[in-house]
């Protein structure tokens, strides 16, 4: 599944320093520490100052997954229902965005049509997720097709989407 991902502003992007940024910071480290630049901090008085390493500042994102809705032909509803799930885990997995708790939905759980219809994004911004994964399900000759669009709730509007083509015995692993 391919999605076309716009930038995303600064203040929501963690910050990522990189192996030069590490590079950099055991250079000034070296340097700071070194003999040629130290003060001698014996006849100091007061507390000495201290050095506080924290965890960057990025937050996890969630994601409220809908129930997909079903298109045309009956794919069935565990089928729909495991696709939902599977969902929900690869979000979990990444531990950057994670899926928002069902009981915290404030908004139909059921995916609306990908035909362009609204989603009501104060409700979902009230729920506290910042995506919601919509999706359609149909049967395409032998196989199943997913369709899936993804909305930032901040902004409301799309922010990608994507498709998957897959054999309807299994969920996994889908042909992309």
């Amino acid at each position: 599944m391919k999605l076309a991902v716009p930038a995303i502003d600064e203040e929501r992007r963690p910050r990522r320093i990189g192996l030069v940024g590490l590079f950099c910071l055991a250079l000034i480290a070296f340097l700071a520490t070194s003999p040629l630049f130290a003060k001698d901090i014996s006849k100091e008085r007061g507390p000495l100052p201290t050095l506080e390493i924290a965890p960057g500042g990025s937050k996890t994102l969630t994601a409220a997954v809908l129930r997909f809705r079903a298109v045309g032909p009956s794919v069935g509803d565990k089928r729909i229902e495991t696709l939902r799930d599977e969902i929900e885990r690869g979000l979990a997995f990444s531990s950057e965005v994670l899926p928002l708790s069902h009981s915290a939905y404030l908004a139909d759980e059921l995916s609306p049509l990908l035909d362009g219809t609204a989603i009501d994004c104060d409700s979902w911004k009230q729920s506290g997720t910042d995506a919601v994964v919509l999706g359609e399900v149909r049967r395409e000759g032998s196989q199943v097709r997913v369709d899936i669009r993804v909305v930032d709730v901040a902004r409301c509007q799309e922010f990608g989407t994507g498709n998957a083509v897959g054999e309807p015995s299994r969920t996994r692993p889908w042909k992309r």
